[in-house]
């Protein structure tokens, strides 16, 4: 099996960083304005692109304001059952007034390296860095309005 995983440092306190995570309002500024979320552990988060079709999330745990774990109950066969992380820490020594927060992403459990992980493992990465904006400066990219890379197939 296969991991995506990526660092990223925001300019935020993790409170904010993951209010951004877990309520709708925050999904729908950094990664789709189509949501519709039951943030509880139990609920589902349905994500829709368009055309390009979506994915409901399971939302496993929730550990506020440090951890968040969903599955992939429906969407891209490539996602079905992936296990998706967003840790969140608190960094030490940092000059921002705000406090800097380290955001640790995983989505595991990917069955091959093949076109739909290295366009998942780009997208992510690129809504992302949407998160990082939207959090630190209040306007994120989300779909539609993220940076287009193709479809696969």
């Amino acid at each position: 099996m296969l991991d995506i995983v990526h660092r990223i440092e925001i300019d935020a306190e993790r409170g904010k960083v993951f209010e951004a995570l877990s309520r709708q309002s925050g999904l729908t500024g950094w990664w789709t304005t189509d949501v519709r979320a039951e943030t509880h552990v139990g609920g589902i988060c349905k994500f829709r692109f368009g055309a390009g079709g979506g994915a409901d999330m399971e939302v496993l745990e929730v550990q506020a304001p440090h951890l968040l774990r969903w599955r992939c109950a429906a969407g891209p066969t490539a996602w079905v059952n992936t296990t998706i992380i967003f840790r969140l820490d608190r960094k030490e020594s940092t000059a921002s007034a705000a406090g800097t927060t380290v955001l640790r992403f995983t989505q595991r459990g990917f069955a091959a390296e093949n076109d739909d992980y290295a366009h998942a493992n780009t997208k992510w990465a690129i809504y992302l860095l949407s998160l990082k904006q939207l959090v630190e400066t209040g306007q994120g990219a989300p779909w539609p309005n993220d940076v287009k890379i193709g479809r696969v197939r």
